[in-house]
């Protein structure tokens, strides 16, 4: 049925929120590859349906080392 269709996928965005909290993909500047690490974490962030006004947290929560601090800058 159409609830639990729509149930199946409020868990699977819960799902990957919790995943990127837990095991964030990590950006640290430098040579990673940003427009690999920009894609994935858009991807993850889209089929979450996690707003734009809240992103801002999720990624910041995912750098480290001189993305960090640029970031903070």
């Amino acid at each position: 049925s159409t609830f639990v269709l729509d149930e199946t996928i409020n868990d699977l965005r819960k799902a990957i929120v919790s995943d990127l909290i837990k095991n964030p993909k990590i950006f640290k500047g430098g040579k990673d590859d940003v427009n690999k690490w920009i894609d994935d974490t858009e991807h993850l962030l889209d089929v979450a349906h996690i707003p734009e006004s809240s992103r801002l947290d999720l990624i910041s929560y995912s750098l480290r080392g001189d993305a960090l601090q640029w970031f903070k800058t």
